[in-house]
Protein backbone atom coordinates (compact mmCIF):
# COMPACT_ATOMS: atom_id res chain seq x y z
CA UNK A 1 0.00 0.00 0.00
CA UNK A 2 1.39 3.37 -1.08
CA UNK A 3 1.78 5.90 1.70
CA UNK A 4 2.30 9.64 1.71
CA UNK A 5 4.85 11.72 3.56
CA UNK A 6 3.28 13.23 6.65
CA UNK A 7 5.18 16.47 6.08
CA UNK A 8 4.64 17.32 2.41
CA UNK A 9 2.22 14.66 1.15
CA UNK A 10 4.63 13.26 -1.43
CA UNK A 11 3.92 9.63 -2.37
CA UNK A 12 6.47 7.27 -0.88
CA UNK A 13 7.74 4.18 -2.64
CA UNK A 14 7.77 0.88 -0.81
CA UNK A 15 10.72 0.71 1.55
CA UNK A 16 11.36 4.47 1.58
CA UNK A 17 12.73 5.60 4.95
CA UNK A 18 13.09 9.24 4.00
CA UNK A 19 10.90 11.36 1.76
CA UNK A 20 12.60 12.01 -1.58
CA UNK A 21 11.01 15.46 -1.79
CA UNK A 22 11.47 17.03 1.66
CA UNK A 23 13.86 14.60 3.38
CA UNK A 24 11.72 13.93 6.47
CA UNK A 25 12.05 10.48 8.01
CA UNK A 26 8.94 8.38 7.44
CA UNK A 27 7.24 7.22 10.63
CA UNK A 28 3.71 6.12 11.48
CA UNK A 29 4.17 6.97 15.13
CA UNK A 30 2.88 10.20 16.63
CA UNK A 31 6.30 10.66 18.19
CA UNK A 32 8.03 10.01 21.49
CA UNK A 33 9.78 12.21 24.01
CA UNK A 34 13.10 10.73 22.88
CA UNK A 35 12.37 11.58 19.22
CA UNK A 36 11.36 15.09 20.22
CA UNK A 37 14.61 15.66 22.14
CA UNK A 38 16.72 14.13 19.36
CA UNK A 39 15.02 16.39 16.80
CA UNK A 40 15.54 19.50 18.92
CA UNK A 41 19.11 18.81 19.94
CA UNK A 42 19.95 17.44 16.53
CA UNK A 43 18.75 20.59 14.78
CA UNK A 44 20.44 23.03 17.10
CA UNK A 45 23.41 21.23 18.56
CA UNK A 46 23.71 17.99 16.52
CA UNK A 47 23.53 16.28 19.88
CA UNK A 48 24.02 12.66 18.81
CA UNK A 49 27.07 10.43 18.63
CA UNK A 50 28.97 13.45 17.27
CA UNK A 51 29.00 15.01 20.72
CA UNK A 52 31.22 12.24 22.05
CA UNK A 53 33.36 12.14 18.92
CA UNK A 54 33.86 15.90 19.34
CA UNK A 55 34.25 16.36 23.11
CA UNK A 56 36.86 13.65 23.65
CA UNK A 57 39.40 14.98 21.12
CA UNK A 58 38.53 18.56 22.13
CA UNK A 59 39.74 17.83 25.66
CA UNK A 60 42.46 15.25 25.04
CA UNK A 61 43.85 16.28 21.65
CA UNK A 62 44.54 20.04 21.55
CA UNK A 63 44.27 21.45 18.04
CA UNK A 64 42.91 18.21 16.57
CA UNK A 65 39.38 19.44 15.81
CA UNK A 66 40.69 22.66 14.28
CA UNK A 67 43.08 20.74 12.04
CA UNK A 68 40.37 18.26 11.01
CA UNK A 69 38.00 21.11 10.15
CA UNK A 70 40.62 22.96 8.11
CA UNK A 71 41.46 19.73 6.27
CA UNK A 72 37.83 19.36 5.25
CA UNK A 73 36.91 16.50 7.62
CA UNK A 74 33.77 18.09 9.04
CA UNK A 75 30.88 15.61 8.90
CA UNK A 76 32.09 13.44 11.79
CA UNK A 77 32.30 16.30 14.30
CA UNK A 78 30.05 19.06 15.60
CA UNK A 79 30.68 22.33 13.70
CA UNK A 80 32.91 24.70 15.72
CA UNK A 81 30.28 27.41 16.25
CA UNK A 82 27.60 24.95 17.39
CA UNK A 83 30.06 23.27 19.72
CA UNK A 84 31.03 26.63 21.20
CA UNK A 85 27.40 27.70 21.70
CA UNK A 86 26.43 24.39 23.30
CA UNK A 87 29.35 24.34 25.75
CA UNK A 88 29.12 28.06 26.53
CA UNK A 89 25.45 27.75 27.49
CA UNK A 90 26.30 24.94 29.91
CA UNK A 91 29.21 26.95 31.32
CA UNK A 92 27.17 30.11 31.98
CA UNK A 93 24.38 28.10 33.58
CA UNK A 94 26.88 26.38 35.88
CA UNK A 95 28.63 29.65 36.67
CA UNK A 96 25.40 31.51 37.43
CA UNK A 97 24.01 28.74 39.64
CA UNK A 98 27.28 28.13 41.48
CA UNK A 99 28.55 31.75 41.50
CA UNK A 100 32.02 31.11 42.98
CA UNK A 101 32.22 34.78 43.95
CA UNK A 102 29.20 34.50 46.23
CA UNK A 103 29.92 35.50 49.80
CA UNK A 104 33.03 37.47 48.88
CA UNK A 105 31.75 40.75 50.32
CA UNK A 106 34.45 42.91 51.81
CA UNK A 107 33.90 45.96 54.01
CA UNK A 108 31.45 48.61 52.88
CA UNK A 109 34.17 51.07 51.93
CA UNK A 110 35.70 48.67 49.44
CA UNK A 111 35.10 49.41 45.78
CA UNK A 112 33.93 45.86 45.22
CA UNK A 113 30.64 44.75 46.71
CA UNK A 114 28.62 41.58 46.48
CA UNK A 115 25.93 43.40 44.49
CA UNK A 116 28.51 44.58 42.01
CA UNK A 117 29.99 41.09 41.63
CA UNK A 118 26.55 39.52 41.20
CA UNK A 119 25.68 42.14 38.60
CA UNK A 120 28.88 41.37 36.71
CA UNK A 121 28.24 37.60 36.75
CA UNK A 122 24.58 37.95 35.74
CA UNK A 123 24.85 40.67 33.12
CA UNK A 124 28.41 41.06 31.86
CA UNK A 125 30.46 37.89 32.18
CA UNK A 126 28.94 36.31 29.06
CA UNK A 127 29.40 39.58 27.15
CA UNK A 128 33.07 39.71 28.16
CA UNK A 129 33.70 36.21 26.84
CA UNK A 130 31.76 36.84 23.62
CA UNK A 131 33.86 39.96 23.10
CA UNK A 132 37.06 38.04 23.77
CA UNK A 133 36.19 35.36 21.21
CA UNK A 134 36.97 37.46 18.09
CA UNK A 135 39.64 39.45 19.95
CA UNK A 136 41.49 36.24 20.80
CA UNK A 137 41.25 35.20 17.15
CA UNK A 138 42.72 38.57 16.17
CA UNK A 139 45.57 38.13 18.67
CA UNK A 140 46.38 34.73 17.14
CA UNK A 141 46.18 36.32 13.70
CA UNK A 142 48.72 39.00 14.67
CA UNK A 143 51.14 36.42 16.06
CA UNK A 144 50.78 34.17 13.00
CA UNK A 145 50.15 36.61 10.16
CA UNK A 146 53.26 35.33 8.35
CA UNK A 147 51.61 31.93 7.93
CA UNK A 148 49.27 33.50 5.33
CA UNK A 149 46.23 31.79 6.86
CA UNK A 150 43.00 33.77 6.64
CA UNK A 151 41.17 35.15 9.65
CA UNK A 152 38.59 32.35 9.54
CA UNK A 153 41.34 29.87 10.46
CA UNK A 154 42.14 31.84 13.59
CA UNK A 155 38.46 32.26 14.43
CA UNK A 156 37.92 28.47 14.20
CA UNK A 157 40.94 28.07 16.48
CA UNK A 158 39.41 30.57 18.92
CA UNK A 159 36.06 28.73 18.93
CA UNK A 160 37.68 25.40 19.78
CA UNK A 161 40.02 26.91 22.35
CA UNK A 162 37.22 28.72 24.19
CA UNK A 163 35.10 25.58 24.09
CA UNK A 164 37.86 23.77 25.96
CA UNK A 165 38.33 26.76 28.29
CA UNK A 166 34.64 26.65 29.26
CA UNK A 167 34.91 22.93 30.05
CA UNK A 168 38.01 23.60 32.15
CA UNK A 169 36.42 26.50 34.05
CA UNK A 170 33.15 24.60 34.54
CA UNK A 171 35.05 21.74 36.13
CA UNK A 172 36.97 24.14 38.37
CA UNK A 173 33.80 25.95 39.50
CA UNK A 174 31.95 22.71 40.27
CA UNK A 175 34.86 21.23 42.23
CA UNK A 176 35.62 24.35 44.28
CA UNK A 177 31.96 25.14 44.94
CA UNK A 178 30.55 21.73 45.83
CA UNK A 179 33.46 19.44 46.68
CA UNK A 180 36.32 21.46 48.14
CA UNK A 181 34.66 24.73 49.20
CA UNK A 182 36.45 24.85 52.57
CA UNK A 183 39.80 23.51 51.38
CA UNK A 184 41.31 26.90 50.64
CA UNK A 185 44.87 25.67 50.25
CA UNK A 186 43.81 22.91 47.86
CA UNK A 187 41.70 25.33 45.85
CA UNK A 188 44.66 27.66 45.45
CA UNK A 189 46.74 24.82 44.05
CA UNK A 190 43.82 23.79 41.86
CA UNK A 191 43.70 27.31 40.44
CA UNK A 192 47.40 27.04 39.62
CA UNK A 193 46.74 23.68 37.93
CA UNK A 194 43.92 25.20 35.86
CA UNK A 195 46.22 28.04 34.77
CA UNK A 196 48.92 25.56 33.75
CA UNK A 197 46.32 23.53 31.81
CA UNK A 198 45.32 26.72 29.99
CA UNK A 199 48.93 27.43 29.02
CA UNK A 200 49.79 23.82 28.11
CA UNK A 201 46.62 23.41 26.03
CA UNK A 202 47.33 26.65 24.17
CA UNK A 203 50.91 25.52 23.51
CA UNK A 204 49.87 22.12 22.15
CA UNK A 205 47.04 23.63 20.09
CA UNK A 206 49.29 26.20 18.45
CA UNK A 207 51.94 23.55 17.76
CA UNK A 208 49.36 21.25 16.17
CA UNK A 209 47.59 23.81 14.00
CA UNK A 210 50.46 26.05 12.93
CA UNK A 211 53.28 23.46 13.02
CA UNK A 212 55.97 25.72 14.46
CA UNK A 213 59.16 25.06 16.42
CA UNK A 214 58.88 24.72 20.19
CA UNK A 215 60.86 27.82 21.19
CA UNK A 216 58.83 30.11 18.95
CA UNK A 217 55.58 28.60 20.21
CA UNK A 218 56.62 29.09 23.85
CA UNK A 219 57.37 32.77 23.26
CA UNK A 220 54.05 33.24 21.47
CA UNK A 221 52.15 31.43 24.22
CA UNK A 222 53.59 33.89 26.74
CA UNK A 223 52.66 36.87 24.59
CA UNK A 224 49.18 35.58 23.73
CA UNK A 225 48.39 34.61 27.34
CA UNK A 226 49.54 37.98 28.68
CA UNK A 227 47.54 39.90 26.07
CA UNK A 228 44.46 37.76 26.70
CA UNK A 229 44.70 38.32 30.47
CA UNK A 230 45.01 42.09 29.96
CA UNK A 231 41.96 42.15 27.67
CA UNK A 232 39.92 40.10 30.13
CA UNK A 233 40.83 42.30 33.08
CA UNK A 234 40.27 45.51 31.12
CA UNK A 235 36.85 44.48 29.82
CA UNK A 236 35.83 43.25 33.29
CA UNK A 237 36.93 46.49 34.96
CA UNK A 238 34.99 48.51 32.38
CA UNK A 239 31.90 46.41 33.10
CA UNK A 240 32.30 46.92 36.86
CA UNK A 241 32.84 50.66 36.39
CA UNK A 242 29.60 50.79 34.43
CA UNK A 243 27.79 49.34 37.43
CA UNK A 244 29.57 51.76 39.78
CA UNK A 245 28.46 54.78 37.73
CA UNK A 246 24.92 53.46 37.46
CA UNK A 247 24.66 53.26 41.26
CA UNK A 248 26.40 56.57 41.96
Amino acid sequence: MTENCLNCGHKLADGDIFCALCGQKHSKKSGTVREFLVDFLGDYFTFDSKIFRSLIPLVLKPGFLTTEYLNGKRVSYIPPLRLYIFISIIFFIIFKISNPFSGSVVDKENIMSQDMIDYYVDHHLHKVFFLLLPLFAFIIYLFYKKTEKNFLTHFIFSLHFHSFLFILLSSYVLITTYLTAKWYSFNNWLFVAVTLCFILYLYKSLSKVFKERSIKVILKVVGISFTYAILFLTSSILALNLYYHMKS
